[in-house]
C-alpha cells in the first residue's frame, strides 16, 4: 500500500517469484512510470486510494502497509478516525490466515515533555537547507502542521539556559521532538514532508486498533534502524526528561504483524490466575564447589530433543520444517521482577523447531534408513528422501548455571509437504488450549532475517538453522 515509485515492490517481486504483488499508489503518474519501468510476470502496480475499499472481501494473502499510515493521517487533517477505518477496510480484504505488516512512526506518550540539548552552530543562510539544526527546530516549532486551521499550527518551544558552552538546551512536546528528530536530515524533501505528521497512534493504540478488529498480533514493538540512529541521532542531539535524567534514543518506527483468524481462534495468551496444580518444574539448592555460592536450579527432568526436517529446493534454497503456532505462555507471564526493556511483545503462539523426548531417540541406537523411515512416520507423519538417515546435530544447555537442561538437535532431509501437518502425540504441543498448532515449511533464510530482526526470539534455532547450512556446506 502507498508503493510510491514502484521500486520496493519490485525488489519484492525478484526475492519471491512464487508470490503475486501488487503495488498501489494514489498518483497515476507514478503508477505509470512504475508499469513501464518495472516488468516481472508476478507483478503489477494499481492506482487507488489505500483508505477505499481497493479489493474484494477475503480476497489478498498479506498486505504491507509501511511508512504509509501516517500519510493517510495528515492527508484527512489529522484524523486518527480515518486511520482506523483504514485498518478495517484493509482487515476485510486479508483472506482467513492472511497477514497484514505494519512499520510506522509511533506517537510518544501523550503531555510528555523533554528536553532536547543541541550544538549551538550558525547558520550558513536563512534558507531550510542552510539552517543549523538548533534552528531548523525554532522554524519548525512555527511552521508544523500547515494543513490545521490559521493560528493552530505549530507547537510549543522554550529555549532555557544551556547547560554547557556551545550548546542550546529546549523544552518541547515529546511528541514534536520526535517528529523534528525523525525528518531533520531529510532537507530535500522537507517542504515535501512539512504537511505529513508522522505520529498519530501511541504503541498502545497501535496494539488496541489490531485487536479490536480481531486479530492476533503475532508481533508488535518499537524498532531501532542502527544505520538512521548512528548517523543521524549519535553526536547530534541529546533528549533528557523534565528532571534532566537521559533518556536515550526514541525508536526510529514501530513494527506490528497481525495475523487474520477464523471466528473463536486463539489472539492473545496471558497470565490471569496462579494454578495451583503442581508444576513439572523443580527447582533444588546447590553449592559451588569452587566459590561456595548456593544457587537455585531449575529442571524439568527430561532430555530434549528437537528435530529439523529439510529439503533443498531445485534452485538451491534450503526449506525447513518447524512447529508453527506452539503455545508458549512464558512469553506473556506477569513479571515477577524486572521490566520489559525494548517494550516488544508477542501474542504468545511461536515457531520452534519439532520437539520430543531424547529416550525416544537414544532407543533406537544406530540410524539405518529402515529405522528413519519408521520414526519419521510415527513421530513426524513425514516421508523422507529415499536413503536419507537422522543425522545428530550440536548438543545445547540453554543456561547451565541456573537451568539442568540438554537439548539434542537432530536433522532429516524430507519430502516436499503438501499441506501443513497436525502434530503427531509424540511432538510436544500443549493440548490445553484451542489454538491449533501446525508442521509448516519455511525458507531457512526468513527464519534467520526473522530471528535477527526480533521477530522470532529463538537465539538457539538461528545457531541450529546455521549449523544445518554448514552441514550441507551452503551458505546463509
Amino acid at each position: 500500500m502507498g508503493c510510491g515509485d514502484g521500486e520496493l515492490t519490485y525488489a519484492m517481486a525478484v526475492l519471491r517469484p512464487d508470490m503475486h504483488l501488487i503495488g498501489v499508489d494514489k498518483s497515476k503518474r507514478s503508477m505509470n512510470k512504475a508499469r513501464e519501468k518495472y516488468k516481472l510476470h508476478n507483478l503489477e502496480f494499481k492506482h487507488g486510494d489505500i483508505s477505499s475499499d481497493l479489493f474484494p472481501p477475503e480476497s489478498v494473502d498479506v498486505i504491507i502497509n509501511s511508512f504509509i499510515l501516517h500519510v493517510v493521517f495528515s492527508n484527512a487533517r489529522y484524523n486518527e478516525r480515518i486511520v482506523s477505518d483504514t485498518l478495517r477496510k484493509h482487515f476485510h480484504m486479508l483472506k482467513n490466515n492472511g497477514i497484514m505488516f505494519i512499520r510506522d512512526f509511533a506517537r510518544p506518550p501523550p503531555g510528555q515533555y523533554v528536553l532536547m540539548e543541541m550544538h549551538d552552530e550558525e547558520s550558513e543562510g536563512d534558507d531550510v537547507g542552510e539552517l543549523s539544526e538548533a534552528d531548523l527546530l525554532v522554524w519548525y516549532s512555527e511552521h508544523a502542521r500547515p494543513k490545521q486551521d490559521p493560528g493552530c499550527g505549530g507547537f510549543f518551544l522554550e529555549e532555557l539556559p544551556p547547560r554547557f558552552p556551545r550548546t542550546r538546551l529546549f523544552r518541547l512536546p515529546f511528541k514534536w521532538a520526535y517528529e523534528f528528530v525523525m525528518r531533520k536530515d531529510n532537507r530535500e524533501n522537507w517542504q515535501h514532508n512539512l504537511p505529513y505528521e508522522y505520529t498519530f497512534f501511541t504503541v498502545d493504540d497501535f496494539r488496541k486498533e489490531l485487536r479490536v478488529l480481531g486479530a492476533r498480533l503475532e508481533y508488535s514493538g518499537p524498532h531501532w534502524d542502527e544505520t538512521f540512529v548512528a548517523e543521524n541521532f549519535d553526536g547530534h542531539f541529546r533528549l533528557y526528561d523534565n528532571d534532566g535524567e537521559p533518556m536515550g534514543d526514541p525508536p526510529t518506527s514501530f513494527i506490528a504483524v497481525a495475523h487474520k483468524l477464523p471466528e473463536r481462534e486463539s489472539l492473545l495468551v496471558k497470565e490471569r490466575r496462579i494454578s495451583d496444580e503442581k508444576g513439572t518444574l523443580e527447582i533444588t539448592a546447590m553449592r559451588n564447589e569452587k566459590t561456595g555460592d548456593i544457587l537455585d536450579i531449575v529442571t524439568r527432568k527430561m532430555e530434549v530433543a528437537e528435530i529439523i526436517p529439510y529439503r533443498v529446493t531445485d534452485d538451491g534454497r534450503l526449506i525447513i520444517m518447524l512447529h508453527d503456532g506452539l503455545i508458549r505462555g512464558i512469553v506473556n507471564a506477569v513479571p515477577r521482577a524486572g521490566i520489559n526493556l525494548d517494550g516488544r511483545q508477542w501474542s504468545g503462539h511461536m515457531v520452534e523447531p519439532l520437539s520430543t523426548l531424547y529416550d525416544h531417540l537414544r532407543e533406537i541406537g544406530i540410524f539405518t534408513p529402515t529405522k528413519t523411515r519408521k520414526f519419521a512416520r510415527d513421530f513426524l507423519g513425514m516421508k523422507p528422501k529415499a536413503g536419507a538417515q537422522i543425522t545428530a546435530g550440536a548438543e545445547y544447555y540453554p543456561d547451565p548455571n541456573y537451568i539442568d537442561e540438554r537439548v539434542h538437535t537432530f536433522y532429516l532431509e524430507v519430502e516436499e509437504l503438501s499441506a501443513p501437518l497436525p502434530p503427531k502425540d509424540k511432538i510436544f504441543h500443549n493440548k490445553q488450549f484451542r489454538a491449533k498448532s501446525r508442521i509448516r515449511e519455511f525458507h531457512a533464510q526468513h527464519i534467520l532475517d526473522a530471528i535477527s530482526v526480533g521477530l522470532i526470539p529463538d537465539g538457539r534455532l538461528e545457531l541450529q538453522i546455521l549449523a544445518l547450512y554448514q552441514h550441507l556446506n551452503m551458505k546463509a
